[in-house]
């Protein structure tokens, strides 16, 4: 009788018949296989792990740098302006001046000042839109942008520029306190109107009377370029802007005198507060002890009077249209 050979598992080393041997072999290698196969996904994933992780490490610090960067901008704008102001004030410049160079400060004004326009802070894109109105119905746009710094750099101009294709406007104003060769307070630069803060209030008021009029009066086109054109030439020529330049100046000396009267009745106001309040006291006083002693108590003082200050104006409440009333 012949004697079957017998194999060792490979898994167990149990002694197997050949194809039991076989069998757990073709099993075995599957095992490998599908455990190589495993050890490969796993690679690929550690290896796609450490990527990953790369990539978030990087956008992590992009996006640091990127706050950094914005915040190190904004701090460096505040600074620059911080300086504007104190320069401006060692330089004796008035608060009004400085004041129509804010949006915020050239938002009340022009709202006070056009009472039937739209009037829009925007923040962007311009600061402030200006919505002329003729009859319900819009007729002209003018778009302001608002500049406190010592130069007019050319990103300023191009920044108004911008602005008024933006909101398909008819007119840009850069108001601005900054300084530029060939520059007196007013000037067109690259179809900006560039005015100071005294005369931006004088120039809308020129500038929203041509709109009206060409609103009022049913133009061609042709004829509307043309009056356009006329207007514009009048804005650029020495009629305009020696009128404009002597109610800058003038709005000036004005707003300097203002301040400088206030100063004078201020310190009398005060004092004519100080005796008002004694009086009410004396008064108060009186009365109180009175009550006292109607109620059986002994006579007594109320608490002396708190000092009181005068309340500050509002600032750029000084009336820099010079009495020109918006028509329309």
């Amino acid at each position: 009788m012949a004697i079957r050979q017998r194999y060792p598992c490979p898994v167990c080393g149990t002694f197997l018949s050949k194809e039991k041997f076989l069998a757990a072999s073709r099993a075995t290698k599957k095992v490998e296989a599908h455990i190589e196969h495993l050890e490969q996904e796993l690679k690929r994933s550690q290896q796609q792990s450490k990527i990953r992780e790369r990539e978030a490490a990087e956008h992590a610090r992009q996006a640091a740098r990127k706050r950094n960067q914005q915040e190190v901008h904004r701090l460096k704008k505040t600074n620059e302006k911080l300086y504007e102001t104190i320069r401006h004030l060692r330089e004796g410049k008035t608060a009004q001046e400085i004041g129509l160079a804010d949006e915020h400060q050239l938002f009340k004004a022009l709202q006070r000042h056009f009472p039937g326009d739209q009037i829009i802070h925007t923040g962007k894109n311009g600061d402030v839109l200006h919505e002329v109105r003729f009859e319900k119905r819009i007729v002209g746009r003018i778009v302001y942008e608002c500049k406190h710094y010592s130069d007019i750099p050319r990103s300023h101009i191009r920044q108004a520029y911008q602005a008024m294709e933006t909101h398909r406007a008819d007119e840009a104003v850069l108001v601005t306190t900054g300084k530029r060769r060939w520059y007196d307070g007013f000037g067109t630069i690259q179809g900006v109107r560039v005015v100071g803060p005294y005369g931006v209030i004088p120039l809308v008021e020129v500038l929203r009377h041509g709109l009206l009029e060409l609103a009022k009066e049913r133009h061609s086109r042709k004829q509307r370029a043309i009056l356009a054109r006329r207007l514009n030439n009048y804005l650029n020529s020495q009629e305009f802007k020696g009128p404009l330049r002597d109610v800058i100046e003038r709005t000036r000396e004005l707003g300097r005198l203002w301040v400088e009267e206030l100063k004078e009745h201020r310190s009398k106001w005060q004092e004519r507060l100080k005796h008002y309040q004694w009086v009410h006291w004396d008064a108060g006083t009186i009365h109180f002890a009175v009550d006292r002693v109607f109620h059986g108590a002994e006579p007594a003082s109320l608490p002396p009077p708190r000092k009181v200050s005068l309340p500050l104006l509002e600032e750029g409440c000084l009336p820099l249209s010079l009495g020109i009333k918006a028509t329309g």
